[in-house]
């Protein structure tokens, strides 16, 4: 897409009243604004964006996925840990996300805050375009962005945005999406196809294991392929030498990891001893020529360590380190200006973002 003359500096013309739920278009008018997205390539968005969940992603510690550390704190945007849950994520006034601190060893709950962030900033710039046509462009801008997400393998910005396109808020305006072309909308349906949640996210987890199987431990520099070198049932592919590019990298819908760890720690840690339920028993007095279970060592009755669960856990965490090797390899330069746009989002509260729906386009739901 071809991008537009540089965007206003003002992105609001007044200052939304902190607090406010817009009821009237008169009241909703000070939260209208053209998301930056129109002015910018969606191919360079989605570059940026490839870059941020990047770094997003080498936060995470293996320490934290080892325990499911996440699951037992809670950490507000300007990363201070407490106990409560007070709408961490949005206030009333557009704030801007807190920068990740590895350090903290919080890296999967800033993922966490990240994928929720995204999914609620996708939603509220369609809400706050000024007109239907504006509306209507920046949900086919969104498309064609997780479009370039899917061809980048970046999997989390690409559910991101799809969840925010599938918002209750966005998806009751019916209106516009009755104006967005049918090309994009076919996108939509394949891209959604393949992002379903059915089967336990069988199209995303064999894509992403594919990508990680056959380019995990792949080289990182560009190879040269002599003729007669590469074969297919013994049989020279091409008489001619290649040149084999590396993979340029891939970004996992982490979510899918994180609830597999979180299922693999409820089993259990050990496991009863088989000593009484299997024919041990016997075989071990049979050898021993004992009949007495004074004489049996206790070593022989205690729980064994489920080895299983370690070994799961231990595979889940391998291909997360594996992906964070992969996402180093995206060779897109960083544009520092729009990098920190996609990184510092401006999202409104889930109740400002329907409300202004609802101002936007009126009729029984």
């Amino acid at each position: 897409s071809t991008p537009l003359p540089s965007p206003p500096s003002p992105l609001m013309e007044t200052e939304p009243i902190l607090g406010h739920v817009p009821k009237t278009k008169i009241e909703a008018r000070s939260y209208f604004r053209r998301s930056f997205i129109l002015y910018e390539r969606s191919e360079s968005i989605a570059q940026q964006l490839c870059l941020v969940e990047r770094d997003v992603l080498l936060a995470v510690q293996w320490e934290e996925l080892v325990h499911c550390r996440w699951t037992k704190m809670n950490i507000n945007m300007d990363g201070r840990q407490d106990g409560k849950n007070e709408d961490a994520h949005f206030t009333d006034k557009p704030q801007k996300s807190s920068r990740f601190d590895s350090s903290l060893h919080h890296g999967v709950q800033d993922a966490i805050q990240r994928f929720n962030m995204v999914c609620q900033w996708v939603a509220s710039e369609i809400v706050r375009a000024p007109n239907l046509e504006v509306r209507v462009r920046t949900i086919e801008k969104f498309i064609r962005i997780a479009e370039k997400c899917r061809m980048y393998s970046n999997f989390a910005t690409l559910i991101q945005v799809l969840l925010g396109l599938q918002a209750p808020a966005v998806s009751r305006l019916h209106k516009t999406w009755s104006k967005v072309r049918n090309s994009e909308l076919k996108i939509l349906d394949e891209l959604s196809s393949f992002t379903s949640p059915t089967k336990n996210w069988k199209h995303m987890r064999d894509s992403m294991t594919t990508v990680a199987e056959e380019y995990g431990m792949s080289s990182t520099d560009i190879q040269i392929e002599m003729p007669g070198t590469s074969t297919i049932r013994g049989f020279p592919l091409s008489s001619r030498g290649r040149v084999k590019i590396p993979f340029g990298g891939c970004i996992p819908f982490l979510g899918i990891y994180l609830s597999d760890l979180v299922f693999n720690s409820e089993q259990p840690a050990y496991i009863e001893s088989p000593w009484e339920k299997t024919d041990t028993n016997r075989i071990y007095r049979l050898l021993t020529r004992s009949n007495n279970q004074k004489d049996i060592s206790p070593l022989l009755k205690q729980p064994l360590v489920n080895f299983s669960k370690h070994r799961v856990t231990a595979m889940i965490i391998k291909r997360v380190l594996t992906f964070q090797n992969l996402a180093r390899r995206y060779p897109f330069e960083l544009n520092p200006d729009l990098y920190s746009r996609c990184n510092e989002f401006e999202c409104l509260t889930p109740d400002v973002v329907k409300a202004l729906s609802h101002v936007t386009e009126r009729h029984k739901d």
